[in-house]
């Protein structure tokens, strides 16, 4: 990407979520039926944090998060696997979500249970014109021709290190040793493998600093045609 127009969207009073806002809403100003915008990348990049404001600027935003299509924790760990394994997720049925949505149709997402370790039940979710698809396998290949914008959160190994030691601990109960299991299964072995590669068809790359700050490091030469 061109340094001076990196530097063009990358403003100091400007937050990425309103310069993703003002992009999206340009590109897609003349659609009135439902849009697929994946957020993904590692865990620990913010996606979560990224879609909540986003949907937030962008109105007219569901967010589908895919850690409700978690398969079973007892069938994860019996095949030795983590979250950004395409077996560890109902990849089948989140394609067919996806198309659903697509087509404007309500459907019953799972809503996983962590005490349980599997989804628990179903609940409704209605397309709205930008529904905003968050989850590490959110950008993977099986669903790039459904999607409609590609957002690749990246950042330093050690951020999501941090990330990892400080939320999995005191947010999710984990011990010191079994976070830095999951950081090390989850980050370094399995989304280097299945899902790094995914930034190479993102529309916007951004990059997560270590105080959690978000800037656009690379955007596709199709939006940076469109843009320019």
């Amino acid at each position: 990407m061109n340094q001076d127009f990196k530097q063009s969207i990358n403003s100091d009073v400007v937050s990425a979520e309103c310069l993703l806002s003002d992009i999206i809403s340009r590109y897609f100003k003349d659609t009135d039926t439902p849009r697929l915008i994946a957020v993904g990348g590692a865990g620990g990049t913010g996606k979560s944090t990224l879609s909540k404001k986003l949907a937030t600027a962008l109105g007219n935003t569901n967010i589908l998060r895919l850690d409700d299509y978690k398969t079973c924790r007892n069938v994860r760990k019996g095949l030795g696997i983590f979250g950004p394994h395409p077996q560890a997720n109902e990849m089948d049925l989140i394609s067919e979500h996806l198309s659903m949505i697509k087509s404007n149709l309500v459907i019953d997402k799972p809503v996983y249970c962590s005490d349980v370790g599997r989804a628990t039940k179903t609940e409704k979710f209605r397309p709205a014109l930008f529904n905003i698809i968050e989850g590490e396998v959110s950008t993977y290949k099986e669903f790039s021709d459904i999607i409609d914008f590609h957002i690749f959160i990246d950042s330093d190994l050690d951020t999501q290190l941090q990330t990892r030691m400080s939320r999995d601990v005191q947010s999710r109960g984990y011990t010191s040793d079994k976070a830095l299991e999951t950081f090390v299964g989850s980050n370094i072995h399995e989304f280097e493998k299945y899902g790094s590669g995914t930034k190479a068809w993102a529309d916007v790359i951004l990059f997560c600093d270590r105080d959690y700050s978000l800037t656009i490091s690379e955007i596709s030469s199709t939006l940076h045609n469109f843009l320019v």
